[in-house]
C-alpha cells in the first residue's frame, strides 16, 4: 500500500468502489446527500493532519481513514477512530490490514480513548479491531457495536458515557 494525496478525484474513486458494509455506516451517520457531506468532512479531517489515505499498487483497492479529535472531554483525549475502504480490499487484505494495525498503534499513544462505531455485518474489520483489543458493546440501534479502547490508568466507564 502507498499514501497517495486526499483529492476530490481520488476520493470519488473510493466511493465508486466502496464496501457495502461502508457505504451503509456512511448513509446512516449522513444521511440525504450522504456522498457531498462525507467528502466535505474528508476535507474537515485534514485539518488535524491524522488522515491517512492509501492505494493498493498491485490493484484497484483504496482505503482511508483518521482520527478526529473530540472536544467534549475536558481531562481526556478521546479520539473517533474510522476508516472505509473498496470492496476490492480482499485482494489486499493482508497488506490493508498491517496499515491499519500501525495506523492504531501510532493513535493509541496519543489518545486515551479511541471509540467509533460499527456496522454488524463489517465481519472482516469487526475481527480486526478484537485483535487490536478493542471492546465493544451493544447499542440501541442493533446494526451497529460500539468499540473502544481505553488507555491503561484512564479512568473512565465508556458504558456510562453511552446510556
Amino acid at each position: 500500500m502507498q499514501k497517495i494525496k486526499i483529492t476530490r478525484k481520488n476520493l470519488l474513486k473510493l466511493l465508486r468502489t466502496i464496501r457495502i458494509e461502508d457505504l451503509e455506516e456512511i448513509k446512516t451517520f449522513y444521511k440525504n446527500n450522504y456522498q457531498e457531506k462525507f467528502l466535505e468532512n474528508i476535507f474537515k479531517f485534514l485539518k488535524n493532519k491524522n488522515t491517512i489515505f492509501v492505494k493498493s499498487s498491485k490493484n484497484k483497492s483504496f482505503a482511508i481513514g483518521g482520527v478526529y479529535f473530540c472536544p467534549f472531554f475536558k481531562d481526556l483525549k478521546v479520539g473517533q477512530i474510522w476508516m472505509i475502504s473498496s470492496y476490492f480490499y480482499k485482494k489486499d487484505k493482508i497488506e490493508l490490514f498491517e496499515v491499519i494495525r500501525n495506523f492504531v498503534k501510532k493513535n493509541e499513544k496519543n489518545y486515551d480513548i479511541l471509540f467509533n462505531f460499527i456496522y454488524k455485518s463489517n465481519f472482516s474489520f469487526l475481527k480486526q479491531l478484537e485483535k487490536f483489543d478493542f471492546n465493544f458493546i451493544e447499542t440501541k440501534n442493533k446494526d451497529y457495536k460500539l468499540f473502544y479502547k481505553i488507555k491503561k490508568g484512564v479512568n473512565f466507564d465508556i458504558r456510562y458515557f453511552t446510556r
